[in-house]
């Protein structure tokens, strides 16, 4: 009897904790259903660089490399143009593959700049296309998903294309960090039996 009464008690925290504390857990009301019973997803790493390792692929375009990110100018004859982030890719994770989720940017930029498209390659592979964008102002984050959050295998990048206006004073954007978060697939059978992959 008492140790009944001990069980369910345990069994009622472990549900409390689950529900408020595990929010990828079945048990949590956030968890997402479109995924059950094949797995679940859970965030393994968030890569980062900084700003500053922008790479232009435009040589007539000037870059003002800086502690807190780089600003990028066009040249009077080249007013779109690609910058690229090498993002550091853990492949796999304690034996297993992780999946990449989302690409992430943090940015500014001139009255005249707009970043118009973002592409993420996974080695030759473009996980990501996103155009026809209009990304411009103060300083901001944006974070679009990776479509059916694929298998990372050959190491990451983030392609930005930017289209400025016109050459002049309000023709630059400014790049402060770029990332991309990667999760591993959990089978829920694992989790179910408290199994935190």
């Amino acid at each position: 009897m008492v140790r009944s009464f001990i069980d369910d008690i345990s069994n009622l925290q472990s549900n409390i904790f689950y529900q408020f504390f595990i929010p990828n857990h079945p048990l949590s009301p956030h968890f997402p259903e479109q995924t059950f019973p094949h797995f679940i997803m859970s965030i393994k790493q968030a890569a980062w660089t900084h700003g500053v390792g922008v790479q232009l692929e435009t040589p007539s375009w000037y870059a003002l490399r800086q502690g807190f990110g780089t600003m990028v100018r066009p040249s009077p004859n080249s007013t779109f143009g690609w910058v690229h982030f090498v993002i550091p890719t853990p492949v796999i994770s304690d034996g297993v593959r992780l999946n990449a989720e989302s690409a992430l940017i943090r940015f500014a930029t001139g009255s005249d700049a707009t970043i118009t498209s973002l592409h993420v390659y996974d080695g030759e592979k473009k996980i990501v296309d996103a155009n026809g964008l209009s990304l411009k102002g103060g300083l901001q984050m944006y974070r679009p998903a990776v479509p059916g959050r694929p298998d990372v295998l050959w190491g990451t990048v983030i392609s930005l294309g930017v289209t400025f206006n016109r050459w002049g004073e309000n023709a630059w954007v400014s790049f402060v960090s770029a990332g991309i978060d990667f999760y591993r697939k959990c089978d829920t059978a694992a989790v179910w039996v408290d199994k935190i992959c």
